[in-house]
């Protein structure tokens, strides 16, 4: 190659190394800093906007709404069955004719058992026996008794709540049931086996000294043949005069429904324990739109608590009372009991109980079929 040739070439190849130059310095200095490792490099804002191998999951990018639309879906189920069984409670009531005012006391309302919370616009009747313990704590919580207080004492939990709640006249009773926002609460239980768990509970199960404690004795010595029973001096039954009756002493189950049925049809005011509920809370002659079941109790409760803002979390809802034995009263037990009565009595018993056995849509059975 002749010199100029080559001098030309010379001069290709200084412009060529001077282009390559500042890439060649900088890709220098990027390899010579430290490198990072993933966790160490800063995220972008969105995780999906990292490349990743992982797969990308819908939960990453769309908000979870599975529960609300569930629990939207429960409360507008439950919302659907108190409508129902308040449309049959007024049906019943309309059948027997319960809703028609009138100058005897079944055809007006009786506020005598109701409790007025304005606070959260929510009533309830106490029916005794159908879950009135766990429903009196909730409305001493309501009223502002803190669930400390209420574990430590002594004061029977129905006397805290009449010092908050005093009994409502029928005037304050009604206005408060024709708000439109307003809860207003009644519990249905089977009648019979509300009627066997009074027993359980207030006559077996009767504290010494007590009036259910005498009833029961009053009970065994009028029904109790007299030879089964010890004698005074002068040859007449009595019972061991001890704080504690004996078990062999206490009412039988029928010595007891004997009791019940001749009070009814001598024209006495029941025991509010095993009184009917048609007579008692007079539901027929108010305004009641929530009427939760004891078969359904715990779904119902929830329901009822979320209707009134009350945050089932932070209220302890576990049951506050049980039968002596510990053992729950359900049909199966309750039909135990009621076959040792006999068709005849029980048939006098559904008598007694029809109304309620209607207005709750509880069916009644055959002796047969206990």
């Amino acid at each position: 190659m002749s010199w100029p040739g080559r001098l030309i070439l010379l001069i290709l190849l200084l412009l060529l190394a001077v282009s390559f130059y500042p890439k060649w310095t900088k890709q220098r200095e990027e390899d010579s800093k430290p490198k990072l490792s993933i966790q160490q490099r800063k995220l972008p804002a969105h995780r999906w906007k990292l490349k990743t191998d992982k797969p990308k999951l819908i939960i990453d990018i769309i908000p979870n709404i599975d529960k609300e639309v569930e629990r939207d879906k429960w409360k507008e189920k439950i919302a659907k069955r108190m409508k129902e069984r308040q449309e049959h409670l007024r049906a019943a009531c309309q059948s027997h004719g319960l809703n028609i005012r009138g100058p005897d006391l079944l055809h007006q309302p009786n506020p005598w058992e109701y409790f007025i919370n304005k606070e959260h616009n929510f009533v309830w009747c106490n029916v005794f026996k159908s879950a009135s313990t766990s429903w009196m704590y909730v409305m001493n919580v309501l009223a502002g008794y803190s669930q400390h207080f209420l574990a430590k004492t002594s004061r029977v939990p129905l006397t805290l709540a009449r010092d908050r709640y005093p009994r409502p006249s029928v005037e304050q009773l009604e206005s408060v049931l024709n708000l439109t926002n307003v809860t207003s609460l009644l519990i249905g239980r089977n009648p019979l086996e509300r009627l066997v768990s009074s027993y359980k509970d207030k006559i077996v199960g009767a504290l010494p000294g007590t009036l259910h404690d005498k009833l029961r004795r009053k009970i065994t010595l009028r029904y109790r043949p007299g030879s089964e029973l010890p004698k005074d001096n002068r040859g007449v039954a009595v019972l061991p005069r001890v704080r504690r009756l004996p078990a062999k002493y206490l009412p039988t189950f029928v010595e007891f429904v004997r009791h019940v049925l001749e009070e009814s049809e001598a024209g006495h005011e029941p025991d509010m324990h095993w009184a009917p509920v048609y007579s008692f809370c007079n539901p027929c002659q108010v305004n009641i739109n929530t009427i939760a079941k004891v078969e359904t109790l715990q779904e119902d409760t929830d329901f009822i608590l979320d209707q009134i803002h009350l945050d089932k979390e932070k209220i302890n809802m576990s049951k506050k009372n049980s039968s002596p034995d510990g053992k729950s009263v359900d049909s199966e037990v309750t039909n135990t009991y009621l076959k040792s009565i006999g068709p005849t009595m029980y048939e006098e018993l559904l008598k007694l109980y029809l109304f309620d056995f209607n207005i709750f849509g509880y069916k009644q059975l055959n002796y047969s079929e206990l």
